[in-house]
């Protein structure tokens, strides 16, 4: 069992099975311009960052350069098409999640996803988790989203303890990049990246689900 005073959890492929969802949307809209985006692209290159930043990337590694009114207009129809996904597709929780969150049902957590708050409040309810959280950090509510240690920090604050009492929860790469930065010790979840590149980039331990420190000792 892993012991800490707070924990922090990420959203997407960490407490749900809903990372995809955005690849999928990304695709949807990216496939109109005629440019050819990969799940693995999405995953190691782009996943967490906020879509602001990754479509002007997509488009300039295809010779593109965007306007802030382009983007603009890529955002928010890529916002439409994940919407339109989420709120038809069944959302499952990461294996274990529940019973973890229920042996620490007393002590301090929070959310801190680099997804928007209304997404993130129909994911929870899909999966039967909204009830385990009481606060969320979006991506609607700092300047810069992962791998900036932002978003962690801000979650770090609302919980009001010290980083060496606190424990991430994070399955992306840029996510993991962030805890380190944030100085919190990170626990990488493996629905997106290998063990090796989890723990490569900086977590201290990787786990396939939460199956895992339920049995621990």
């Amino acid at each position: 069992m892993i012991n800490a005073l707070g924990y922090i959890f990420d959203l997407d492929g960490t407490l749900a099975i809903s990372q995809h969802f955005h690849y999928i949307a990304y695709n949807a809209v990216l496939i109109k311009h005629g440019i050819k985006y990969t799940r693995d692209e999405d995953i190691a290159t782009y996943a967490g960052q906020g879509s602001e930043k990754i479509f002007p990337k997509i488009f300039a590694a295809n010779g593109i350069t965007l306007s802030a009114e382009e983007t603009g207009k890529l955002v928010m129809e890529k916002r439409e098409a994940y919407q339109n996904l989420i709120e038809k597709a069944e959302i499952f929780p990461v294996p274990g999640v529940k019973d973890f969150l229920e042996t620490i049902k007393d002590r301090k957590k929070i959310i801190a996803t680099g997804n928007r708050k209304l997404p993130s409040e129909i994911i929870l309810k899909k999966t039967g988790l909204q009830g385990y959280f009481s606060e969320m950090v979006t991506v609607e509510d700092v300047k810069e989203p992962k791998p900036s240690p932002e978003t962690f920090l801000l979650a770090l604050g609302k919980l009001q303890i010290n980083p060496d009492q606190c424990i991430i929860f994070e399955d992306a790469i840029n996510g993991v990049h962030a805890a380190k930065a944030s100085g919190i010790e990170c626990i990488g979840i493996t629905t997106s990246f290998s063990a090796g590149e989890l723990l490569e980039a900086g977590a201290k331990r990787a786990i396939g689900d939460y199956r895992e420190l339920l049995t621990d000792n």
